[in-house]
């Protein structure tokens, strides 16, 4: 059976610095057959505020009050073997955007356990925050019990932030592409096991 990759892309560009890098992650993982390998963009999709109520914690099974878009991506999470997250750095910190989308996964606790996830974060400088991204990134999957693969990937985009450079950048590439690698190695290791998407 094949392994499912999602990539969850937290910027607004789309065909930014952070979707490149991840495009390369994506690109190393699907090298293995039969890979399933799927990019999300975040900007593609409505996703409203948590609202913390907490209602749907206490109640097994079901949807959260709100009705937009993130319904359809809890399934994506669900179905996944691993996670891979990214986000540009933006004053120290990841994107409003992603944020959101992480906030919204409250319910979820107890239910991502085991599976693998994958940290970037960009930057434009070379301390331009991305570690401060990977830190908080990492926290958030420590606190859902994802095992986060090797160390998180924090990449510095060419001279000039023009959006997308980063894909020629060729050892940056190969970077992102040995962390698809590495994720995918780890699964046919049999460490993680299958979980079945409820």
């Amino acid at each position: 059976m094949g392994y499912r990759v999602i990539a969850v892309v937290g910027s607004m560009r789309r065909n930014g610095n952070t979707a490149a890098a991840l495009k390369g992650v994506l690109a190393g993982a699907a090298e293995s057959h039969g890979v399933e390998a799927d990019l999300i963009q975040l900007r593609d999709y409505r996703i409203e505020f948590c609202l913390g109520c907490y209602e749907v914690h206490a109640k097994e099974g079901s949807p959260c009050v709100l009705d937009d878009d993130f319904q359809h991506l809890r399934e994506k999470l669900l179905s996944a073997d691993a996670i891979v997250f990214g986000s540009p750095a933006y004053f120290g910190g990841m994107t409003g955007l992603l944020r959101t989308f992480l906030d919204r996964t409250g319910p979820l606790w107890g239910r991502l356990d085991g599976k693998l996830a994958g940290v970037v974060a960009v930057g434009e400088d070379e301390f331009g925050g991305q570690e401060l991204v990977a830190q908080s990134l990492t926290v958030f999957c420590r606190s859902h019990r994802l095992q986060v693969v090797g160390w998180p990937l924090c990449l510095q985009t060419p001279p000039g932030d023009r959006p997308g450079s980063l894909s020629e950048d060729v050892k940056t590439m190969a970077k992102a592409a040995n962390l698809g690698r590495a994720i995918i190695a780890q699964l046919e290791q049999g460490i993680v096991p299958r979980k079945k998407a409820d």
